[in-house]
């Protein structure tokens, strides 16, 4: 909609007067001496202004020669409160989305639906009618690392804050989904989060003793493999995680080997003592 602009139109908007009680139109009646309501201009740019408000809103730029503008805009605040189905022409990586109708610009919270054309193997950027090339990223918001896209999966994603698309849903089969580091029993668990996943075995013998303890510094579980070799007969050997006795070892002979595998878990304590007769650290193994 576009604003009157008669020679003898104000170049910006004039203040109001007072409100008064609100009411309704009426042509008056001569006879009884009642008068027509004043069409005020206070009314008229009111009204002009709220018009204009829903197609600036929609991305639209007010025309004088286009009398479908307030249509035009409530279609696209729609769509943009909807999730709107859009052709991918793109490629691995470079996603290409185009909507029928279209639309030129776009706002947080406006929801798409594809179905992908190619997986992805990184980080991926997505372009929606030709607006320009923007981040995709995860359910986490962070960056694509591949296998999140599949071929002719069925993604949603939103435009989360400026300049950013982020995938919310997605029925791709075989696909991974990104999530967030879980910190409560119920959350689901990233793949870097696993037992395993980023950590390796080290040889930690030239820095560990018998009879002293340790603490797992690490933010996953770690595995500790210990062999000892008794130096007198009898010989015994026990482990602790966290003050707790998991498991012991003896030898009754001297030269014999005694040795334990055990999980500690993050910020825990473990150690290996000997509780009776000598012995020495043949090998001490973490997977860490």
């Amino acid at each position: 909609m576009y604003r009157i602009d008669d020679a003898t139109a104000a170049t910006s908007l004039p203040t109001p007067e007072s409100a008064s009680a609100e009411g309704y139109f009426t042509e008056g009646n001569p006879t009884a001496g009642t008068p027509a309501t004043n069409v005020r201009a206070s009314w008229l740019n009111m009204l002009q202004e709220e018009l204009r408000a829903i197609v600036v809103a929609a991305g639209l730029t007010p025309s004088k020669t286009t009398y479908n503008q307030v249509l035009s805009a409530i279609n696209v605040l729609l769509r943009i409160s909807a999730s709107t189905l859009a052709t991918d022409t793109g490629s691995a990586n470079a996603y290409v989305l185009t909507t029928s109708p279209s639309f030129s610009s776009v706002a947080v919270g406006q929801k798409l639906r594809f179905t992908a054309t190619n997986g992805n193997t990184g980080a991926c950027t997505v372009n929606v009618n030709g607006i320009g090339v923007l981040p995709l990223r995860g359910q986490n918001n962070s960056a694509l690392q591949g296998g999140e896209i599949v071929v002719n999966g069925y993604y949603e994603i939103e435009y989360i804050s400026a300049n950013v698309w982020c995938i919310t849903s997605q029925a791709g089969f075989n696909a991974s989904m990104q999530v967030a580091n879980g910190s409560q029993p119920l959350h689901a668990c990233a793949f870097g989060q696993a037992f395993g996943v980023g950590q390796t075995v080290t040889n930690v013998t030239g820095s560990r003793a018998l009879g002293t303890g340790y603490t797992n510094t690490s933010s996953k579980a770690i595995m500790v493999t210990i062999q000892a070799t008794s130096s007198t007969a009898p010989a015994d050997l026990l482990f602790t995680v966290n003050g707790v006795s998991v498991s012991s070892s003896d030898a009754t002979v001297v030269g014999r080997p005694m040795y334990c595998t055990f999980i500690v878990p993050p910020g825990g304590t473990y150690s290996a003592n000997v509780t009776s007769g000598t012995g020495t650290i043949g090998i001490w193994v973490e997977l860490r």
